[in-house]
């Protein structure tokens, strides 16, 4: 079943479930564009985008980075825009640009529920352009890359922004992982994958925010019984010796087989005299199993 917002709106639909789900996993957000003179209804689209995902996922770091690639303009070209902070005063900082969420009635809508929140500060509102970014994006940044008819007899130029590009990817991919490093919510690949499935199926049924908790604990439930404790516990500690952590998993292989004896001593009559000798963090337990009903 899937949720009213994307099967009653055509194309915009599909568009408002793409938004939510790639917003949520991603850490970079790339925005190419070639038009300069466009640049201000193109940028109030993705802002647009991203609008509509911002707040829709919980227990997860929401530090996006927003890359803005000016790709092979046939206009104007300008060395000086290969300085990334001259592109973003052109692109974002420009004086003459109104606020980008009064000619847009979906921005509009997000500003005003953004300052109407009850615990907002003043000085957190969105009444500014910057405001507005800072809303949306931990980080925006540019990047020039020149069109190959306007550097020809320089071909050294097209390639060092191409490599500055890909840098400026990998930096912004780097904070993301420290930003989730500091945090409880790390992932390995079958995690990640098993995440993202659960993303893809959450938005296509619900509106509603997505957990990250409760997707990357779905197959690790609360126990509500001893059995599922201990089910928990030796699957945690499996995961462990795997890891490279054997103590542990000795350690537990001894207390069960400690565990499993006196079982059998309590609720057995029959058997041979024997006697163990088992290793148990580093001390010697012998334990000894008199045949016969117990006296």
């Amino acid at each position: 079943m899937r949720a009213s917002c994307y099967t009653d709106g055509g194309k915009d639909g599909i568009d408002l479930f793409y938004a939510r789900f790639l917003y949520t996993v991603s850490d970079v957000i790339v925005f190419v564009t070639k038009e300069d003179a466009k640049i201000q209804s193109e940028l109030t689209r993705v802002l647009e985008w991203a609008s509509k995902a911002v707040h829709k996922s919980v227990n997860h770091p929401s530090r996006k980075t927003l890359i803005i690639v000016r790709n092979m303009p046939s206009d104007l070209h300008d060395p000086r825009l290969y300085d990334s902070k001259e592109l973003k005063r052109l692109y974002l900082d420009n004086d003459d640009y109104p606020k980008l969420w009064e000619e847009s009635s979906i921005l509009r809508d997000f500003v005003n529920e953004y300052n109407g929140k009850k615990d907002r500060s003043f000085i957190d509102r969105i009444t500014s352009n910057e405001r507005f970014y800072k809303a949306l994006f931990n980080e925006i940044t540019c990047c020039y890359v020149p069109h190959r008819g306007k550097v020809k007899g320089n071909p050294q130029e097209l390639f060092l922004q191409y490599r500055r590009l890909r840098g400026t990817i990998e930096d912004s991919v780097r904070v993301g992982l420290q930003l989730r490093a500091e945090s409880v919510m790390q992932y390995n690949v079958p995690a990640l994958t098993h995440i993202l499935n659960r993303a893809f199926e959450h938005f296509t049924t619900s509106e509603q925010p997505f957990d990250f908790y409760l997707a990357a604990r779905r197959d690790n439930p609360n126990p509500h019984s001893m059995g599922e404790h201990v089910a928990n516990f030796l699957r945690h500690v499996h995961e462990t010796e795997a890891k490279g952590n054997s103590d542990m998993a000795e350690m537990t292989n001894d207390a069960i087989s400690i565990a499993l004896l006196v079982f059998t001593h309590r609720n057995f009559s029959e058997g041979k005299l024997d006697t163990y000798l088992l290793n148990w963090s580093d001390s010697k337990v012998i334990l000894l199993i008199q045949s016969g009903p117990s006296q």
